[in-house]
């Protein structure tokens, strides 16, 4: 929960209008040029099941931003689910944040409703989908859908600690992480 913690303590000063440099086609003289940081509105965040509290962040962000946020959790962690969507409920006013259990029709359900910003963490295949839905509003989405991730083996490299480290990372939560290793380049 430091997350939490972090975004609560930071929370003025990250709201806080910033003084941006002027182009200079502008008059310097002139009056300042200020970032005001305002909430987008409704932000819709779907998360997967294989990381459920850590993958419901962006909600955190998006509530220190400002905003309302429907979080829809993962069918396949349904304890976690059950459970944070209890105490989202207890802990906050429902048109400030909401937790939505289900599965593709409440999904298909949310993608219905028009919201601010839609935030997906999953695969290709249904981010299509989700791109499909949120271009009927132009709504901006933000997409997290894992990485192909390199391993560099140098040639001065200790051969079986990397192995290990390799194999860790690979089969780190049943290899289902983005950022588990997907391909091995050695330069021995």
């Amino acid at each position: 929960m430091r997350e939490v913690d972090a975004a609560l303590k930071h929370l003025e000063e990250w709201n806080a209008p910033v003084t941006v440099a002027k182009p200079s086609l502008l008059d310097a003289d002139k009056d300042e040029i200020m970032l005001i940081k305002e909430p987008l509105g409704a932000v819709l965040v779907i998360s997967p099941w294989n990381f459920p509290l850590l993958a419901s962040m962006p909600s955190v962000a998006a509530l220190t931003a400002g905003n309302t946020v429907v979080l829809k959790l993962s069918e396949y962690s349904s304890t976690f689910s059950s459970v944070f969507a209890g105490l989202v409920s207890e802990y906050f006013a429902k048109k400030l944040f909401a937790a939505v259990e289900g599965a593709i029709p409440e999904v298909t359900a949310l993608l219905a409703e028009r919201f601010d910003h839609i935030m997906y963490t999953g695969n290709p295949t249904v981010a299509r989908v989700i791109m499909a839905a949120a271009a009927k509003n132009l709504t901006p989405v933000t997409l997290e859908l894992g990485g192909k991730n390199p391993v560099l083996v140098e040639p001065d490299a200790d051969i079986e600690d990397a192995a290990k480290k390799i194999i860790v990372s690979k089969m780190l939560n049943s290899g289902q992480i983005c950022v588990s290793s997907d391909y091995v380049s050695a330069f021995l």
